[in-house]
């Protein structure tokens, strides 16, 4: 007996959803025109306000991705907005406001040289294509 459509994409798996997602959609053509790189600092870093603050992100459909960081910077956020009014509004009046902030600095990508990596380093330094030995 044949599966059915639905019962077929189920036994797939995620990676069709990934591969949908990155190969099929692009944020340009769905009017995401800018993207950024956001580091903030939190002044007094503790459990509860770094809950809070992930928390928050998590709400904020302009994050797309966001990490926790070493250096000069607590958190760095990947954001995309329509335009740069939306992406200043969303600055001024989202991020700015969040319990804690004391420094937004803000990078807006100009253009992208590389999008996705050829190498996965695995157990080691390799510097040749996967499936090669080092």
């Amino acid at each position: 007996m044949a599966k059915s459509a639905s019962a077929a994409f189920r036994s797939m798996g995620t990676a069709p959803i990934e591969w949908h997602r990155s190969q099929m959609t692009s944020a340009p053509k769905l009017g995401f025109r800018i993207e950024a790189f956001v580091q903030l600092d939190i002044g007094q870093l503790n459990e509860a306000e770094h809950q809070y603050f992930a928390r928050e992100i998590q709400a904020m459909d302009e994050v797309v991705n966001a990490f926790i960081i070493t250096g000069q910077a607590n958190y760095l956020l990947y954001v995309r907005t329509r335009d740069f009014e939306e992406f200043s509004q969303f600055i001024v009046n989202r991020l700015n406001k969040l319990r804690g902030v004391t420094r937004i600095h803000s990078q807006i990508v100009l253009d992208k040289l590389k999008s996705k990596g050829k190498f996965i380093p695995i157990g080691g330094r390799h510097d040749g294509p996967i499936g090669t030995e080092p």
